[in-house]
């Protein structure tokens, strides 16, 4: 293995998909109480993340990785005004550096989602939507009048997917081909058999042949506990397959991934898994698809 071409002191990280959430001062229910069950089958037990985490314990998480640069997706925020979560990152985006782009919870469908989108773009690191829910959307009309908004603003749309949505997701590229959108955590495979395997190569194939559709590689630890650089290598390296190196980028998805190892030991996984990609192409995967496709 070429070490040098790996280095983080050579290539540098752009984490495109990592959260912050101050348990003390704002609500997020799934990490209240006893949690979401829903949550807990799926990432197993997640009391260690069910307290504050806070810009300096991701930077401190983060130490030799090589990060440059961050964005952060939206972590569950409840409330009347939910620009509120963007005028906190905002904040500490002044005083640390981080992050450096911002994509908000925004319900597209409410009447006011135009009102929101405006109140979010007062912060100047606003960059895009994310919304949870995985399915039935497309067929909303008043989701896709909230989606429209986007591409006049120049907004990206995180989309929340997984085996079998992602029919729907396929139509929503097909109908706003202006618009950047963005697969969030590997498409969220929930099975490692193969042929699961295969439904998800198929599925993510079908998202790749519409050019404003990007994938972000990251989560495989959620339905993989006890992964290793070898459980890993098949998603990884069909995901750029796939979406080629320019529309494929690595990303953390700390803290919840942080449930399953430590920041370095993911980034150097990712490391290990393209070293035979030329150095260019991996400073794309690493940080200069981030940098931009979220403008940053």
């Amino acid at each position: 293995m070429d070490t040098q071409r790996r280095s983080p002191d050579t290539i540098p990280f752009v984490d495109c998909h990592h959260h912050l959430w101050d348990l003390n001062a704002f609500r997020y229910p799934w990490l209240e109480g006893e949690g979401d069950a829903a949550y807990t089958a799926w990432l197993g037990d997640y009391r260690a993340i069910r307290r504050s985490y806070l810009i300096e314990d991701y930077l401190r998480d983060a130490e030799g990785s090589g990060l440059t640069k961050s964005v952060h997706i939206e972590s569950g925020w409840t409330g009347p005004d939910l620009a509120g979560e963007t005028r906190w990152l905002q904040g500490l985006a002044e005083r640390f550096g981080f992050p450096n782009g911002i994509v908000a919870g925004i319900d597209l469908r409410a009447a006011d989602a135009e009102q929101q989108l405006d109140h979010h773009a007062e912060s100047p690191n606003f960059r895009g939507v994310r919304m949870r829910q995985m399915e039935g959307l497309v067929e909303d009309p008043e989701f896709l009048r909230g989606f429209h908004s986007l591409s006049a603003r120049g907004l990206t749309y995180d989309l929340n997917t997984r085996v079998p949505h992602t029919g729907e997701c396929m139509e929503l590229a097909r109908r706003f081909p202006d618009t950047v959108i963005l697969i969030c955590n590997t498409g969220n495979p929930m099975e490692r058999g193969d042929g699961y395997f295969q439904e998800w190569r198929k599925e993510m194939a079908e998202l790749a042949a519409f050019p404003n559709v990007v994938v972000k590689i990251s989560g495989l630890g959620m339905s993989d506990h006890k992964w290793t650089v070898e459980s890993i290598r098949r998603w990884v390296l069909t995901a750029i397959d796939i979406f080629g190196p320019s529309r494929s980028m690595f990303a953390s998805n700390w803290p919840a991934d942080g449930l399953y190892g430590s920041y370095r030991h993911t980034i150097d996984a990712y490391h290990m898994l393209t070293v035979n990609y030329s150095l260019s192409e991996r400073i794309a995967m690493f940080s200069g698809n981030a940098e931009r496709f979220y403008r940053i």
